[in-house]
């Protein structure tokens, strides 16, 4: 009981240093959202041909 308590108490203490790392990726990151909305946006014409794809198949059987 006591090794798990100090395992987790030591890995909150490495995080920090990897989170720092991982900010600088995920402004890069911001940037994409928005040719991703742009490709989403073709995306619920295909959902809805998919759903109905879906909906004559459940139909069907």
């Amino acid at each position: 009981a006591n090794k798990p308590a100090s395992k987790p108490a030591s890995k909150p203490a490495n995080k920090p240093a990897p989170k720092p790392a991982a900010k600088p990726a995920a402004k890069p990151a911001a940037k994409a959202p928005a040719p991703k909305a742009a490709a989403a946006a073709p995306k619920p014409a295909v959902r809805d041909a998919k759903q109905r794809s879906d909906a004559a198949n459940h139909n069907g059987l």
